[in-house]
């Protein structure tokens, strides 16, 4: 087949090169899913054969052949955004509860709180396929202002607005719920579809931000803080080591001098963490950065303390930022990333990288500056 197309290149030649090289595997699995509710059992074989490929490199192929497959089958055309109420199936409302990966609900109460206000929204996404159970799904709370803590936001004695007095959409937690879908990009489709959907309802709301974890920092931190006591003087080394004690317990910090020390010092090193902290590919490590100023946000703010739940504490310290969508600046910061590189980050952020001395700034040229 191959010799063919090289002599003569046509459609035809390259439409039988094509068939002849396409792997028999990816032939079987579409027609396994042929069968009745198959879409969702591949997914979970996927989300089997990536817990065994790490240690298998011969199913690296076969994994492949999956995440092709997949990324044709759940597009953003087939998916279906519906946005969830009190009154949906109670089938899709036990799975929001089951799948939050983020700042988890215990109970039905814990999610009317999330969804039954008129301040609070959740979108999900979903496929003709799977019935009720939902690829991935976003929480949206609507807001004054953009806000520094999670505590305000899943606070039930937080002063509720009237959704026409709300300039701010929120999306403070975004699960996936699939783990067999790992690398179809549904997330960047599920946050354009919802800003579609809220400036439909809400024409007069402004600002679309994240309230965002920061997982791994502090496993990052204290290995960057082992190496740090390497090279520094013994005074930085003791002034670190005191501000590091306080990380574990915010609250101790005895006065206002002290908890600006520690602030500083997590800023700092937060915003070096999800700026300089590249994988080989040249883009963020951190996962959440990665989704977000891949997408065309900016890191807009570094918030401390902002999640204390033991969780949060244990993740990052009890840092989270904020990711600014602006909607006009968008496709520009995501060809930044994209084709050279460069980070959206807003100057408070940059201030931030600045404070702490002996930690080692950003290239000038890694980021794209903006107020």
């Amino acid at each position: 087949m191959a010799e063919h197309y090289l002599v003569e290149p046509s459609i035809e030649h390259l439409a039988k090169l094509h068939a002849a090289t396409e792997p028999r595997r990816r032939r079987l699995i579409i027609r396994l899913n042929q069968a009745p509710d198959a879409t969702l059992q591949l997914i979970r074989m996927r989300s089997d054969l990536l817990k065994l490929s790490s240690s298998h490199l011969e199913l690296k192929e076969v994994d492949r052949d999956f995440a092709k497959l997949f990324a044709s089958w759940f597009n953003g055309g087939f998916l279906q955004l519906e946005r969830l109420g009190w009154s949906s199936p109670a089938a899709i409302l036990e799975n929001i509860i089951k799948y939050e990966a983020v700042h988890g609900m215990a109970d039905w109460r814990d999610l009317r709180a999330r969804l039954d206000p008129p301040d609070r929204k959740i979108y999900g996404f979903f496929h003709p396929r799977l019935g009720h159970e939902p690829l991935i799904f976003i929480e949206v709370a609507l807001m004054a202002a953009m806000p520094t803590n999670i505590q305000d936001v899943l606070s039930d004695e937080r002063q509720r607005l009237r959704p026409s007095e709300a300039t701010t959409a929120v999306f403070y937690s975004i699960s996936n719920c699939q783990y067999g879908l790992r690398g179809v990009p549904l997330g960047s489709f599920l946050i354009k579809r919802v800003v579609e959907d809220l400036r439909t309802i809400f024409p007069h709301l402004s600002k679309f931000v994240t309230l965002s974890p920061v997982p791994g920092f502090s496993d990052w931190l204290r290995g960057w803080i082992d190496d740090v006591n390497e090279c520094v003087s013994p005074e930085t080394r003791l002034r670190v080591s005191d501000s590091l004690a306080l990380l574990q317990d915010p609250a101790s910090a005895s006065d206002n001098t002290t908890k600006r020390e520690v602030r500083d010092l997590l800023a700092s090193a937060v915003g070096h963490y999800l700026t300089n902290v590249k994988s080989d590919d040249g883009l963020p490590w951190d996962p959440v950065a990665r989704f977000h100023l891949g997408n065309g946000a900016r890191l807009e703010q570094i918030n401390w303390p902002a999640d204390i739940s033991p969780k949060g504490m244990a993740k990052s310290f009890g840092v989270m930022v904020n990711y600014l969508y602006d909607l006009d600046e968008v496709e520009r910061y995501h060809e930044n990333l994209a084709a050279h590189r460069k980070i959206a980050v807003s100057n408070r952020v940059l201030r931030d990288i600045g404070k702490t001395s002996f930690l080692a700034g950003p290239a000038p040229d890694t980021f794209s500056e903006a107020s």
